[in-house]
């Protein structure tokens, strides 16, 4: 049996309205459960609960999604950066570490840091510099973030494990 842990009830309910206005704006269950970096049965929970809640004479705006997904951009610091946040192509070496240096002092000050650097860590944000973070340090808090969770996870297990004993 394994048992899991369920997110807090204020994501959950952000996950299934970011769900519901990505489905009403044509994304397929597949890509939108993707995008929010979901299992197939997390988005299906979701979604039940977001009928329920909603019921079928209120469905999400089309226009809901980016008005979602990207709601928190409002705030950020970074809003009229230009490319400060993404390199061109093939920049190497000094040239990229001067820039991400430069985006990384700009996000520190950012009302909405944590926002950005969550939302890059759930999708699959491979360039740039999101929260603060550029993408070997993102790539590196995920891998450590999913150890985390398996100890927790292995513990969880363990203490069953004990407690049926």
């Amino acid at each position: 049996m394994s048992t899991t842990t369920a997110p807090p009830r204020a994501v959950f309910e952000q996950q299934a309205a970011e769900l519901a206005a990505l489905r009403a704006g044509g994304m397929t269950l597949k890509d939108a459960r993707g995008m929010l970096g979901l299992s197939h049965s997390a988005a299906a929970r979701r979604l039940d609960w977001w009928r329920k809640r909603r019921g079928p004479s209120r469905p999400p705006t089309p226009s809901a999604p980016a008005a979602i997904v990207w709601r928190w951009q409002d705030a950020a610091a970074c809003r009229d950066a230009g490319d400060l946040f993404f390199g061109p192509d093939g920049e190497r070496g000094a040239d990229r570490d001067v820039r991400e240096k430069q985006a990384t002092v700009l996000c520190a000050g950012c009302p909405v840091r944590s926002e950005c650097l969550e939302y890059a860590l759930r999708r699959p944000e491979a360039y740039g510099v999101w929260g603060g973070l550029g993408e070997d340090e993102r790539k590196a808090l995920k891998g450590r973030r999913y150890k985390q969770a398996a100890k927790a996870r292995a513990r969880s297990q363990e203490d069953g494990l004990a407690e049926a004993s």
